[in-house]
């Protein structure tokens, strides 16, 4: 009977867990006892209607003319009572499967309100990004643009993605040593897949792959790439904070740069309390957002405690040191990248121009997006640069090479690196979406 109860508890904290309130059949405990020669399995009752109940009045029974022994009738009882416990394993086990197969459904119109609210977005990205623009200017723009910069621009991003793999081996030194090549085909095809399949299934695709290509754990890679976002957030930040005050920028960005400069000192003491007290961060994170839906608060809550659990390699300083500079120059080639893409449109703006457009990027692409970006990067181009007093028809050419010089070279190689492991898309669409349940991936590149 013991068992039995068990397996109503386990069943009960299933539907618990989902938020649905478990059945009285399910809360009351099943009880046995024995009275003389009876045997009964008590059951609450609508528990009891799914279960054949077992209640042999074994006193009445008889053999032939000889009254059966007690250890026999007993020994029957226990037979029925075992027959009971597999009826209720059974149903226990269709409950389970029915829990599994709502959970299912609820995971798939999660990512389906993910796809359509990405979609929704680029869209209306693309619009606010094209709406004061002439096309003709935009062609003019792009076919008179000089295609020699497509070289340095290339060699900027090529540089970028490899200092991302030395970063990654950074954070996952506490768990294994990895060389740059270890990391790399899973890395690439990631972005490749984010820009082909909807919902960021690039970012589970790369924990799938790399957590089986190296035996890693899931959850350790998923806590890594928090950290990675929060690396790539500070050092964009910190260095537009640092040309707003230092360097001469127009007016409009001067208040927004001391606001700027606060967020990033915010962040940075955050980023410290998280590395050296973070229990007591993530509790007092779930006490700031109790205020919040249940929903958004878990997720919240989800992706701090996570973060805490890839700080690992921030508690060594030489690691520290190593992951803090190449965030930084990681910062300054994606900035040199965009900078070389508007110099290649014919439009000279200050360096600062592109840390600009760096840090409203990096900002931009948390949010819900089409795959590849596409309306994302333009209305960042646009925005970005503005101030400056560069029209919107040239900004979007310079987004347009910028963007498809970056998202064939990266696509290109990540597909490369995808026929090599011996898989094709639709088998790491798969792969991205049954590792969903480790967690919801972080946003971004």
């Amino acid at each position: 009977m013991r068992a039995i109860n068990n397996k109503k508890r386990t069943l009960n904290n299933q539907l618990l867990c989902m938020g649905m309130s478990p059945p009285a059949s399910l809360r009351a405990p099943a009880t046995t006892y024995f009275s003389g020669w009876r045997s009964d399995v008590v059951m609450s009752s609508d528990f009891g209607r799914r279960v054949t109940s077992v209640s042999p009045r074994l006193s009445a029974h008889r053999c032939g003319s000889t009254s059966m022994s007690l250890t026999s009738l007993r020994g029957q009882g226990l037979t029925s009572i075992g027959r009971t416990h597999d009826s209720i394993g059974r149903l226990c086990d269709t409950c389970a499967a029915d829990t599994r197969i709502r959970s299912d459904n609820m995971a798939v119109n999660k990512q389906r309100l993910s796809i359509a609210a990405g979609i929704a977005l680029s869209v209306v990205f693309l619009w606010l990004s094209l709406k004061d623009t002439d096309f003709a200017q935009i062609r003019e723009a792009l076919v008179h643009a000089h295609i020699a910069y497509a070289l340095p621009l290339l060699a900027a991003v090529a540089l970028f993605y490899w200092l991302k793999a030395v970063r990654i081996c950074m954070l996952l030194r506490p768990l294994r040593s990895l060389s740059v090549s270890d990391v790399v085909p899973a890395m690439m095809i990631g972005f490749a897949a984010n820009n082909l399949l909807p919902a960021r299934l690039g970012d589970l695709a790369r924990v799938y792959l790399l957590g089986r290509q190296q035996s890693l754990s899931k959850v350790s890679i998923l806590a890594s790439m928090i950290v990675e976002r929060l690396f790539d957030l500070l050092a964009a930040l910190g260095l537009l904070a640092l040309v707003i005050v230092a360097a001469h920028v127009p007016a409009a960005l001067v208040k927004p740069g001391y606001f700027i400069g606060g967020l990033e000192l915010a962040l940075l003491a955050l980023t410290v309390a998280m590395v050296m007290w973070t229990r007591m961060f993530v509790n007092l994170v779930r006490v700031a957002t109790g205020f919040l839906p249940g929903t958004l608060r878990a997720g919240l809550t989800h992706q701090v405690e996570l973060g805490g659990a890839g700080t690992h390699a921030l508690r060594r300083p030489r690691l520290l040191l190593g992951i803090a500079v190449t965030s930084v120059l990681q910062s300054l080639l994606r900035a040199a990248a965009m900078y070389v893409a508007v110099l290649a449109v014919g439009v000279d703006v200050p360096i600062s121009a592109a840390l600009v457009l760096l840090a409203l990027n990096i900002a931009a692409i948390t949010l819900p997006s089409a795959p590849g970006f596409f309306g994302t990067i333009q209305l960042c181009f646009v925005l970005a640069l503005k101030p400056y007093g560069v029209d919107a028809s040239n900004a979007f050419a310079a987004s347009v090479f910028y963007h498809v010089l970056e998202y064939v070279a990266v696509t290109s190689c990540g597909l490369y690196y995808l026929k090599s492991v011996g898989r094709d898309l639709g088998q790491i669409r798969k792969s991205a979406g049954l590792g969903a349940d480790v967690a919801d991936a972080p946003a971004g590149r």
